[in-house]
């Protein structure tokens, strides 16, 4: 909430969708005190500990108790008035994940994606809840000026701005703050602060700074869309973009071994051959 003080978000209103215990309404309302602030929390006692929580730091939010996947979003949001922020840390588990411990609140299981044929069906049908429930988000806030600030797996964060670039959603700027998961949560996977800013403006961008860690300050680098894929650095691909081949054609694997006898490079006095 301090980085985002920094980086000028100044929110009408204050929405965190997965409350929990609340950490995330005290910290905004700490640092926001002018927002109107909405929790919305689908475990009652989670809910009760988010309002004590709130009123003991003279914090005025409203905890809802509701289901994200069920909850009526946009009627919700319809009625707040922006600048929006929607803030917190949504579950770190695939849907796959919440069945395998017997857990049953996940969103309805449909191609989302748009996968085809055994893709559908397999390995690349599952997905993280978090990736669900931020795709959500994007719906909630096209046409509206909104900030959008989750703590996520690094790969959600990816996959997530990749599908607002491909389908040109209003995301005005990216950014990805990496955090160490292990020290923080106790969390073996790279994980990040993602941050976007939204405009009903036409200004839109199809990059995002990644910095190494929850500072203005930290050195980043750029990653970003352009024809169609994903580019890890963007610096890079401007440098280097001339070499690649005008339509790619597909590598197979093993395709140096089974050409050894002309793919291997010898020294001549002149050079490599």
């Amino acid at each position: 909430c301090l980085l985002l003080a920094q980086l000028g978000t100044k929110p009408f209103t204050i929405i965190e969708p997965t409350c929990g215990r609340g950490s995330f309404l005290v910290a905004g309302g700490k640092r926001f005190p002018a927002a109107s602030i909405t929790g919305v929390e689908v475990n009652p006692e989670h809910a009760q500990e988010a309002r004590r929580a709130c009123a003991a730091n003279a914090i005025d939010a409203q905890v809802v108790e509701a289901n994200f996947f069920s909850a009526s979003w946009l009627s919700i949001l319809r009625e707040q008035r922006d600048p929006l922020l929607i803030l917190g840390n949504p579950p770190w588990v695939t849907n796959a994940g919440v069945s395998a411990v017997g857990g049953s609140n996940v969103p309805e299981k449909r191609n989302f994606q748009k996968h085809a044929g055994l893709d559908a069906m397999t390995g690349k049908g599952n997905f993280d809840i978090s990736e669900w429930m931020l795709l959500q988000m994007l719906d909630w806030v096209e046409g509206r000026k909104a900030t959008v600030a989750m703590l996520c797996k690094t790969a959600v964060a990816r996959k997530v701005l990749s599908y607002a670039w491909k389908h040109n959603r209003a995301i005005q700027r990216a950014r990805i703050y990496e955090i160490d998961a292990q020290t923080e949560f106790n969390a073996a996977v790279p994980a990040c602060l993602l941050v976007c800013d939204f405009s009903p403006a036409r200004t839109r961008t199809k990059s995002a700074e990644v910095r190494r860690e929850l500072s203005m300050d930290a050195p980043f680098t750029t990653f970003g869309f352009d024809e169609g894929k994903l580019i890890a650095d963007m610096e890079k691909y401007g440098r280097w973009r001339h070499l690649q081949a005008f339509k790619p054609s597909g590598w197979r694997s093993g395709i140096k071994h089974d050409c050894s006898s002309v793919m291997e490079l010898r020294r001549v006095e002149s050079g490599l051959v």
